[in-house]
């Protein structure tokens, strides 16, 4: 009589951790489906297919006022856009330095490319070949550039006419 008590105990041990364990197993298995897996979108990480605003300006006394003005109308007309807008101090003093500064510009895909300066100013009409799709604005670029294709401004009309183009960069051309 022991022996068959005992064995109906094991049995009765044995069938609780079977079910215990077929219990989990099921739970581990169902639980994945319920949820939705998929990560939520991080709207903010998207920057890619945005229009740019890219600015390049000497730091130097001459430069850096209108520099200044520029950049901030620029940070304002962006908030609240979809537009991405950045800056770039330019370390050049004649055209050929400024050019390379410019070139990368062009290879990071600003849709506007606005410079403040004569030494950046005067690298534009270079770099026009190579930059078919990009818009250029100069600011106080010091010459006359005899380019359609370059929107010049002083810095005194900059900050109003560059805040328009920059929220212009969101409506179809």
């Amino acid at each position: 009589m022991m022996t068959k008590a005992l064995s109906r105990r094991n049995r009765l041990l044995i069938a609780l951790a079977t079910l215990l364990a077929g219990t989990a197993v099921t739970l581990l298995w169902w639980k994945p489906w319920t949820h939705d897996s998929t990560p939520p979108r991080v709207a903010a990480a998207d920057y890619s297919g945005r229009p740019s605003a890219c600015l390049a300006a000497a730091d130097d006394e001459a430069t850096r006022a209108a520099a200044q003005n520029a950049w901030h109308a620029m940070q304002d007309a962006a908030k609240g856009q979809a537009v991405n807008v950045q800056q770039l101090t330019v370390p050049a003093a004649t055209r050929e330095q400024a050019a390379p500064y410019l070139a990368g510009l062009i290879a990071q895909h600003c849709t506007l490319i606005i410079t403040v300066g004569p030494a950046a100013g005067s690298a534009v009409p270079d770099l026009l070949a190579p930059a078919a799709g990009t818009r250029f604005t100069t600011v106080d670029a010091g010459e006359d550039l005899h380019d359609p294709r370059i929107t010049q401004l002083s810095s005194k009309e900059a900050p109003s006419r560059l805040a328009d183009q920059v929220r212009g960069l969101t409506k179809p051309q």
